[in-house]
């Protein structure tokens, strides 16, 4: 639970300094998780 708030934060800090809406860098988030998801399963 305390990695999931965490993991909240960073996102909020992502979109702050990008400039992005947080719902864009979770988006992103995701997307980079399944990337790596996939790269450890090769």
């Amino acid at each position: 639970m305390v990695s999931l708030y965490i993991h909240q934060a960073t996102q909020r800090e992502t979109a702050a300094i990008l400039g992005m809406s947080q719902s864009e860098v979770s988006r992103l988030h995701r997307k980079a998780l399944r990337h790596i998801g996939t790269g450890m399963k090769q």
